[in-house]
């Protein structure tokens, strides 16, 4: 057995099941690539 002294939180209550931010992942990860292949001008775009 491992005993801490640090009070860390229990992922046993965190629900693990995804139901609508798989799209929303999918289009950061999208205009995250857009980014960094238009890094030039992106920045303006962005901000």
């Amino acid at each position: 057995m491992m005993f801490s002294r640090f009070q860390y939180p229990s992922f046993k209550a965190v629900n693990w099941k995804t139901k609508k931010s798989i799209p929303r992942f999918l289009v950061i990860i999208l205009v995250l690539i857009f980014t960094v292949l238009n890094y030039e001008w992106m920045p303006a775009v962005l901000f």
